[in-house]
């Protein structure tokens, strides 16, 4: 009867040791991202459209946040340009209080 009890409670006092609190995951305040496209076609008519832009964010999970992002087109059809535009913008928030913030923007 001795060896039932300690075959059986082996191995649910290795499990209770095996559990570990989970680590608090790390976050990175910093993320961004940089894309780009190219389309060509032929045929009819000759078309050429480029695409860039790029996006940055800061988010320390606490009460300021900080966000920009740039973007560049040009689209060409017959040697003739249709599209160019380039737009940026910069967003910086902080909280006051829970249900209040202010922030400053440039577009």
């Amino acid at each position: 009867m001795r060896q039932f009890a300690f075959f059986v409670l082996l191995p649910v006092s290795v499990a209770a040791l095996a559990q570990e609190t989970p680590a608090k995951p790390l976050t990175k305040p910093w993320s961004s991202s940089l894309g780009a496209g190219l389309a060509l076609t032929s045929g009819n008519s000759e078309t050429r459209n480029i695409n860039l832009n790029f996006n940055t964010a800061w988010d320390p999970k606490t009460d300021r946040r900080f966000k920009a992002d740039a973007l560049y087109l040009r689209g060409e059809s017959g040697g003739e340009t249709n599209v160019d535009k380039s737009s940026a913008s910069a967003r910086y928030e902080r909280d006051l209080q829970q249900r209040a913030f202010w922030f400053g923007e440039v577009s």
